[in-house]
């Protein structure tokens, strides 16, 4: 219900889902299950995964990944794949997604605003990698949690 709390409740659902969203993506890819703690146990990955999470937004290559982490381009993706059980900018996308759902949850927010604060130029672009990770498109999630939002009042 809408009052105290209930923003940190949507925060709190929206990142469950995205939760699911990813053992959901692993499983279906047949990969391990996702080692974040070995991951940030490991240098070079621990600072590059700092630096995504700290600047999700950036304009992150896997050449300027591999340079916070301190390693070549080739070892570091290897090592983050084999950690992670996905590339580096896999990771990224799915990181960028998941601040995009909290900010489309919210009113008010336009999907190129939303578009542009997680990192990407270009809405099209944007819609197409939220797709991918949610399977459905910016403006059916927003719909969505509307209607959530409106159920739960």
């Amino acid at each position: 219900a809408a009052g105290l709390g209930s923003e940190a409740v949507i925060h709190a659902l929206i990142e469950a889902a995205f939760v699911q969203v990813l053992r959901h993506i692993v499983e279906g890819a047949g990969q391990r299950p996702l080692s974040l703690a070995a991951a940030l146990r490991t240098s070079g990955i621990r600072e590059a995964l700092e630096a995504m999470h700290a600047h999700p937004a950036g304009d992150w290559s896997l050449e300027g990944l591999a340079e916070v982490a301190g390693l070549s381009r080739s070892a570091f993706a290897a090592k983050f794949k084999a950690l992670l059980g996905e590339g580096p900018l896999g990771y990224l996308r799915q990181l960028r997604v998941q601040r995009a759902m909290g900010l489309l949850a919210r009113q008010g927010a336009s999907i190129v605003a939303v578009a542009d604060a997680v990192g990407y130029a270009d809405p099209f672009v944007f819609s197409k990698a939220f797709k991918k990770v949610t399977g459905v498109s910016p403006r059916q999630f927003r719909a969505s949690a509307t209607m959530d939002l409106q159920a739960a009042s």
